[in-house]
């Protein structure tokens, strides 16, 4: 009976491909890379064994048992792949939401500066041609400098706004 509960103990020292998943939350891709990683492991250890041995019909039993070891890694791989497909397809739809957010913020900024400068431009060009008054320049220089942080910031937010919309749309 001693000898029962030494190996008992003993067992429990053992370090094992579960040792993260036991006890802890379950994540489905830790178990599945868990799973595979003893399969593979298995079928590895199998392999020499029956390349070692030179007894035929344990050869024979140690290929029989490889086959049913390749059957259950190949079903471990898959359900791996099934648990993957959901997050693999949020990082494209995360990385295509990204590309996207570039692109609204590039153009909504061309978009103000275009808009912006035109308005500089009018207001140089009035001044130009009508030289007596120099206060409407310099107003409308000021307008521009106090107003242009708020207008960019509404601007992009605005983009920003509808390229989130949509992704959050997609996502439902």
């Amino acid at each position: 009976m001693e000898d029962t509960e030494v190996g008992a103990r003993n067992l429990e020292e053992i370090a094992t491909p579960f040792d993260p998943v036991v006890g802890g939350g379950a994540d489905d891709r830790a178990i599945a890379d868990a799973v595979v990683n003893v399969l593979v492991e298995q079928l590895q250890h199998a392999e020499k064994v029956r390349r070692v041995t030179r007894d035929g019909a344990q050869a024979d039993r140690f290929a029989a048992r490889s086959l049913k070891q390749i059957a259950a890694l190949d079903r471990a791989l898959r359900r791996r792949q099934e648990i993957r497909k959901p997050r693999q397809e949020l990082l494209a739809k995360f990385k295509d939401t990204l590309s996207r957010i570039a692109e609204a913020v590039r153009d909504a900024a061309d978009g103000f500066m275009q808009e912006h400068v035109g308005m500089m431009d009018r207001a140089v060009d009035q001044y130009l041609r009508d030289h007596s008054h120099p206060e409407l320049l310099v107003r409308r220089l000021r307008e521009f400098e106090s107003d242009w942080p708020r207008a960019f910031a509404s601007r992009i937010l605005t983009a920003l706004k509808g390229v989130s919309q949509d992704t959050l749309n997609s996502l439902k």
